[in-house]
């Protein structure tokens, strides 16, 4: 896909990405489930066993956030920022909510809870919304990003896209292989020193964020 083609018009399906979404899902069931099963394997059976969760929690999460990157993209074509801005709010807000006031029954605690949601890195025994900080961090990505997102839809030809479309045309695709791993060591060096990662929080929040925006 190239960059000319990231705000045309077009509505048609993409398919991959969304069997690339269900195939991530689907690992991410696996993942939990074989990390928490109780019967772990043991001596030389465990080998394979964790070098294959461990391989996977590498990546598992970054690919989430650059495939739901992907589908903010193609969601911009057809939407203004409004339009974005309020199927956001509704497709990753109301399960939010719904979550954390009903599922965790927050309904019940509702000042304390509402609280906490408004809190920025609560800490994962304090989080309102549990496992569902992934949705969470989406919904803030998509709003702070917003700007950015239509300033360059609204500038196809300005300094942003000209540099992203000089990065994806270097020789034998060296530009976006090697960019990306700087700009995400950049981010490394200057928060993961000093704030502890926390399922998506303190650094780990503008490491998914870049993915996302990646994606």
């Amino acid at each position: 896909m190239t960059t000319k083609s990231l705000y045309s018009d077009t509505s048609e399906r993409r398919h991959d990405v969304d069997w690339l979404r269900v195939i991530l899902f689907g690992l991410l069931i696996w993942f939990h489930f074989v990390v928490f099963y109780p019967y772990q394997p043991e001596g030389l059976f465990a080998i394979p066993y964790y070098f294959i969760v461990s391989v996977m929690h590498q990546w598992r999460l970054a690919a989430l956030f650059v495939i739901s990157g992907m589908g903010t993209a193609f969601a911009l074509r057809r939407r203004t920022w409004q339009q974005y801005v309020s199927e956001r709010g509704t497709r990753l807000g109301i399960p939010l909510l719904f979550t954390v006031y009903i599922l965790f029954f927050g309904i019940f605690e509702f000042t304390k809870k509402t609280t906490l949601l408004f809190t920025i890195f609560p800490g994962s025994e304090d989080m309102p919304y549990g496992h569902l900080w992934f949705v969470y961090n989406l919904l803030v990505y998509s709003i702070i990003l917003t700007p950015f997102f239509f300033h360059v839809k609204a500038n196809p030809e300005g300094f942003i896209m000209r540099l992203v479309r000089s990065i994806m045309n270097v020789r034998a695709g060296l530009g976006i292989l090697i960019l990306p791993p700087i700009i995400l060591s950049l981010n490394a060096i200057l928060f993961k020193p000093w704030e502890f990662g926390e399922v998506g929080m303190w650094w780990e929040f503008p490491r998914y964020m870049l993915y996302f925006l990646f994606g």
